[in-house]
C-alpha cells in the first residue's frame, strides 16, 4: 500500500485564478451587479439623449469648424479647405446623413443618437472590470456640459474621447483574459480613432505602451494587431499630408505656424481650462475659478482613491490605465498646443471619469463613514448634471449670437442666386455662409475691388461683392444698390455684378 512518503510530498493548494466576482463580493453579487450596471447605463444613455433633445436646438446652425468638415460630404458643394491639422474621420461619420440630402437638423438628430449609443456602448465595455463605477463614470462624463453639447456637434474631440474609451477598455478586458474578439476589436476602433484624431490616436498608444510596461506583458501578436489598427487609421491623414501639404514636415510647419503645435504657455492654458469647466471663455486677472478648481480637486481626490485599492484588483489596474491616459491627454493640450478651446480635454475628462467612478464606487463598498461619503457625492451628481445642463444651454446661447447672423446671410444669398450657380467675395471668407447659402466663398485681399478684379470674378455665374461698408465714390460698384444684410458685429452690404452687367 503506497504512503504518502511513496507519493511524495503534497503540492500546495492552487491559488485560484482572479476573477472580478472576487473583487465584488461573490459570483452571485458580481451577475447581479453587472445585470444592474447595465440597466442603469441604458437609462443613462436614454437620459443623455434626451437632454440633447431638450436642451438643444438641433437645427442650429453650423460654426467655422462644422462648416468646413460638412462641405466634404456635402452633394453639389465643393469641399473648402482641410487645414494640415484636420483629419477626416468625423466627416465619414455624417456622411451617410449628408449624402443622402439630410440637412444640418437631420445632422444634428442623427449624432444626438449615435452619441448616446455610443457613450452607452464605450462605457458598457467596462462593467466587467468595475462593475457600478461604470455608470457612474458615463453620467461624470457626458452630463458635462462639453459632453452634453459635443454629442451632436460636427467635431472630432467627442468622438476621440469615446472611442479612446472604447480602445482602452478593451484593451483591459483582453489583458484581464478577455477573448481574441476583445483584441480584433480594439484594433479596429483604434484605428477608427485615428481617422478621427491622429493625434490622441498617437497619444492613447503612448499609453497603452506605457500601461504594458508597467503593469502587464502581453503576447506580441496583440501588440502587433493594434499596431496594424492604428497605422490603417493614420495612412490616409499621411497620404492627405504628402499630396496636399508637400509631405509630413510641411504639414506639421502648418499647424505649427497656426498656434496647433509649439510649446504651451501651462499657466494660463490651465486657467482657461478652469474657466472652461464651468462655460466661461475668459477670466479677468483678478479672477478666482472656483467652480474649476473645486471640479478638478474633486476628480483628483477620487482618483487617488481609486489608485489606493488593493492590490491583485482589476479595478485598481485599470484605475492606473485610465489615469495614465488622463494625465497624458491632458498634458498633450496643456503642454503642447498654445490655441485653447473647451472641447480639447474631452478625451481626458472622460477617462478621469472612469478613475473618479471607480474612487467613488470604492467609497460605496467601505466603512460606513466612507460610505455616507460616498452616497453623499453620488446624490450630489444630480444636482451638478441639471448645473451642467444650464451652463451648456448658457454656452449654445453665446455661440449661436454670431451663427445665426452668418446663417440668415448664408440664406439671404442663397434666395438671391435663386437657384444659379453663385460665389462670393468678402473681407472674411466665412465658410457657415458657404454652407449656408451653396455658393463658393473667396477672401477679398483689398479693401474694396478694383474694376480689374471685378471683371476676374464675375465670369459667367452668380457672383456677390460683400463690403463692410457702403462702396464708395468712384468704386464701379457705387452705381448699384446694395443689400444689407445681417453681419457678425455690423451690417453687410452686398453687390449683385450681374446688376453691373445689365
Amino acid at each position: 500500500m503506497l504512503t504518502q512518503e511513496d507519493i511524495g510530498p503534497e503540492p500546495p493548494p492552487r491559488r485560484p485564478e482572479y476573477t472580478p466576482a472576487r473583487d465584488l463580493g461573490g459570483p452571485e453579487r458580481t451577475e447581479r451587479e453587472r445585470r444592474v450596471s447595465w440597466w442603469i447605463l441604458l437609462a443613462i444613455g436614454a437620459a443623455y439623449l434626451v437632454s440633447q433633445l431638450l436642451l438643444f436646438p438641433f437645427g442650429r446652425p453650423s460654426n467655422w469648424d462644422e462648416a468646413v468638415y460638412l462641405s466634404q460630404v456635402t452633394p453639389g458643394m465643393e469641399g473648402l479647405f482641410m487645414a494640415a491639422w484636420r483629419s477626416r474621420g468625423i466627416t465619414l461619420l455624417v456622411a451617410p446623413v449628408t449624402l443622402l440630402g439630410g440637412s444640418l437638423s437631420d445632422v444634428r438628430l442623427y449624432l444626438m443618437i449615435v452619441s448616446a449609443a455610443a457613450v452607452t456602448s464605450s462605457f458598457g465595455i467596462w462593467i466587467p472590470l468595475i462593475g457600478f463605477a461604470a455608470p457612474i463614470a458615463a453620467i461624470l462624463f457626458s452630463f458635462t456640459w462639453l459632453g452634453l453639447i459635443n454629442g451632436s456637434a460636427v467635431m472630432p474631440n467627442f468622438w476621440a474621447a469615446l472611442l479612446g474609451v472604447a480602445v482602452a477598455g478593451l484593451v483591459a478586458r483582453r489583458l484581464e483574459g478577455g477573448s481574441l474578439a476583445h483584441a480584433v476589436l480594439a484594433a479596429a476602433l483604434l484605428g477608427a480613432m485615428a481617422l478621427v484624431r491622429p493625434t490622441e490616436a498617437t497619444v492613447m498608444v503612448g499609453v497603452i505602451g506605457l500601461y504594458l510596461l508597467i503593469v502587464r506583458r502581453t503576447s506580441w501578436r496583440f501588440g502587433l494587431g493594434l499596431g496594424v489598427g492604428f497605422v490603417l487609421g493614420w495612412l490616409p491623414w499621411v497620404l492627405e499630408m504628402s499630396i496636399r501639404f508637400g509631405g509630413f514636415r510641411n504639414a506639421l510647419r502648418q499647424a505649427r505656424s497656426a498656434g496647433h503645435l509649439a510649446l504651451a504657455p501651462v499657466g494660463e492654458n490651465v486657467l482657461a481650462h478652469l474657466s472652461f469647466t464651468y462655460g466661461r471663455a475668459k477670466l479677468a486677472p483678478d479672477v478666482v475659478p472656483v467652480e474649476g478648481i473645486l471640479w478638478w480637486s474633486l476628480l483628483v481626490v477620487l482618483s487617488v482613491i481609486a489608485l489606493r485599492r488593493g492590490v491583485g484588483s482589476p479595478a485598481r489596474s485599470v484605475a492606473l490605465f485610465s489615469f495614465l491616459a488622463t494625465a497624458a491627454f491632458a498634458l498633450e493640450y496643456l503642454v503642447l498646443v498654445p490655441v485653447v478651446a473647451a472641447r480639447f480635454l474631452l478625451p481626458a475628462y472622460a477617462f478621469a471619469a472612469i478613475t473618479a467612478a471607480i474612487g467613488l464606487a470604492s467609497l460605496l463598498r467601505s466603512g460606513i463613514a466612507a460610505r455616507i461619503v460616498g452616497a453623499v457625492l453620488l446624490v450630489l451628481i444630480v444636482p451638478w448634471a441639471v448645473w451642467q445642463g444650464e451652463v451648456g444651454t448658457r454656452v449654445l446661447d453665446n455661440q449661436l449670437l454670431p451663427a445665426d447672423k452668418l446663417f440668415a446671410a448664408g440664406l439671404a444669398l442663397k434666395d438671391l442666386a435663386d437657384g444659379r450657380p453663385c460665389s462670393f467675395v468678402s473681407p472674411a471668407n466665412h465658410p457657415q455662409v458657404q454652407i449656408a447659402s451653396g455658393c463658393d466663398g473667396g477672401q477679398l485681399t483689398s479693401p474694396a475691388p478694383t474694376a480689374a478684379q471685378l471683371e476676374a470674378v464675375a465670369a459667367g455665374e452668380e457672383v456677390f461683392i460683400i463690403l463692410g461698408h457702403p462702396a464708395r465714390a468712384g468704386s464701379p460698384l457705387a452705381d448699384l444698390e446694395p443689400t444689407h444684410l445681417r453681419a457678425v458685429r455690423r451690417p453687410w452690404f452686398v453687390y449683385q455684378l450681374s446688376e453691373l452687367r445689365r
